[in-house]
């Protein structure tokens, strides 16, 4: 483990991380997850203040849906965004601009930011399922992140997929319940599921029973 460590630490100084992000790393026991977070994240250019200036977006609202998204806010003025921000920010300054409302993107955001940490569990669950064992060494799991950026647009491309079919479905409901309106009819579905004393249980029982 001593020299699996060792390898992870040199590999990653030698392509440009600082002594003390590495310290940090391991004080937060995240080492073995870095080079994934690498593959993930930009290098940083930007603080949030110049997300908003390159992005033509107002600061507050650009924070606002970030939060939303249910991400942490830096310091306004610290450097951790990188282009991919920049140009999410200049998509929601487009949707602005097309005539949706700021409430609307806030709670869009909203809605996915729920959504896809769900997505994104889900994933690392899969991942973790499929290449790591329960003997993994920090090594093993560090080895992954050359896997990180090609599953991550592969997954890109699925969501954006799935998405394309859920809108048109929609559509075809919203238009088959327009036709029920105007016939003056609809018909509505309504399922209930109880489980019995689990209120009691909820109250009473230790969070692991």
């Amino acid at each position: 483990h001593r020299e699996a460590r060792i390898t992870i630490l040199r590999g990653l100084h030698a392509d440009g991380v600082p002594v003390e992000e590495l310290k940090r790393a391991v004080a937060e026991d995240r080492l073995m997850f870095l080079p994934i977070e690498r593959a993930l994240r930009e290098e940083p250019k930007y603080s949030a203040r110049e997300v908003a200036e390159e992005s033509g977006l107002d600061y507050d609202v650009l924070t606002r849906q970030w939060q939303a998204l249910g991400l942490a806010i830096a310091d306004p003025d610290e450097i951790v965004y990188g282009d991919r921000d920049v140009e999410a920010a200049k998509r929601v300054k487009a949707f602005l601009d097309a005539g949706i409302s700021e409430e609307g993107i806030v709670d869009m955001a909203r809605v996915l930011g729920q959504s896809l940490a769900r997505v994104a569990e889900a994933s690392r669950y899969l991942m973790g399922q499929s290449f790591l064992g329960s003997d993994a060494t920090e090594y093993d799991v560090a080895k992954q992140a050359q896997l990180a950026r090609p599953l991550a647009d592969l997954m890109a491309s699925t969501l954006a997929h799935a998405y394309e079919l859920q809108l048109v479905d929609q559509i075809r409901h919203e238009v088959a319940d327009r036709a029920d309106l105007v016939a003056g009819e609809r018909d509505v579905a309504v399922c209930f599921a109880d489980i019995v004393g689990w209120t009691e249980l909820s109250q009473e029982a230790e969070e692991e029973r």
